[in-house]
């Protein structure tokens, strides 16, 4: 019986077939290469944009800042401790919000009327922690009277005890009370309700000195 035939294998196309699977190896591996470096390309392109967008937006948020401004209260001379700041010591001015410090006062009538704790210098501005109110130091039992300033009243400041006479009467006893304020024009005291009622008539009777006693330091 005859045995059956083989075909022959073609050796000489397997030369040809190795050069076209190298060729396509290489032809992905290029792929590859080519879409890693694409890749890479966006994504640092995508992160310089998200930086500069951020940068953007920063300055942006600055110069949103800069250019918006509040009014504010400035001091325009000087206010010694204890003073009454009065309407001519300050002015509203606009400055940058973003220069604008924390607890600054921007109405002028929550400065005039109050007391400085503390000196307040020509171009300050004006915050509410350096400002007290002027009863705030009267004890309830105490009421307040004004005493034009003139020779006759010394040199005093917010919290110092002082006596108060008529020098028409020498022989009267001096009367204790409290500077409470301190302005150009006028001494306000604190005494007792008695006491006050008769430093009021001798201010009427433009018969009133003020003896100061040392200020506590």
């Amino acid at each position: 019986m005859p045995f059956p035939r083989v075909a022959p294998s073609n050796r000489s196309d397997r030369p040809g077939r190795l050069r076209q699977t190298s060729r396509r190896r290489r032809a992905r591996i290029r792929l590859r290469r080519f879409l890693r470096s694409r890749l890479l390309t966006v994504l640092a392109a995508l992160a310089a944009f998200v930086g500069c967008a951020q940068v953007l937006a920063e300055g942006r948020q600055a110069q949103a800042d800069w250019g918006t401004r509040q009014r504010i209260v400035r001091i325009e001379r000087l206010v010694a401790k204890g003073s009454v700041v009065v309407a001519a010591d300050v002015s509203l001015i606009d400055l940058p919000i973003i220069v604008v410090p924390p607890g600054v006062v921007a109405d002028l009538g929550d400065v005039i009327g109050k007391r400085a704790r503390e000196p307040l210098r020509v171009g300050d501005v004006v915050l509410a922690a350096r400002l007290q109110r002027t009863d705030a130091i009267r004890p309830q039992n105490q009421r307040g009277v004004a005493i034009p300033r003139d020779k006759r009243v010394p040199d005093v400041v917010v919290g110092q005890a002082i006596e108060v006479i008529d020098p028409g009467q020498p022989s009267m006893t001096a009367l204790s009370a409290t500077v409470l304020e301190v302005s150009d024009d006028q001494l306000v005291v604190g005494a007792s309700p008695i006491d006050a009622a008769r430093i009021a008539q001798f201010v009427r009777r433009d018969s009133v000195a003020v003896l100061a006693q040392p200020a506590e330091s």
